[in-house]
């Protein structure tokens, strides 16, 4: 088994089905974090400073918990469909190497069957 590199090793363009399988895993969070403001700005529970921003409420940490939660659930839904991606990559390029493999023995033995000499490869 080959060390992972860091970053892609290969061109990441997701198939419509893993960019709608992250869209659907997105939009509830989004849905949720978009019906309240990230700030109350002090209408609904005023800090007890003169400048009503200056203290953050409850409803306001709330908001950023619900932000940041819903940021990292988008994050590890990118991370499990780049693993995906990435493990379908590996299998299509171990494939594709055991055909080229077979591919080349199959040749080999139809021209030593034939008589002519297989030539060296590179």
């Amino acid at each position: 088994m080959l060390p992972k590199k860091p970053g892609p090793s290969f061109p990441i363009s997701p198939s419509p089905d893993d960019t709608s399988v992250l869209r659907l895993s997105v939009e509830p969070a989004r849905n949720a974090s978009a019906k309240r403001p990230l700030t109350s700005g002090g209408t609904d529970n005023p800090g007890s400073g003169s400048d009503e921003t200056s203290v953050p409420t409850q409803q306001a940490d709330q908001d950023v918990r619900m932000a940041l939660d819903a940021a990292r659930a988008s994050l590890q839904e990118m991370r499990r469909v780049y693993d995906e991606m990435e493990a379908r990559h590996r299998e299509e390029t171990s494939r594709r190497k055991e055909e080229s493999l077979s591919l080349e023995k199959l040749l080999t033995s139809l021209l030593s069957s034939k008589g002519i000499p297989p030539s060296s490869s590179s």
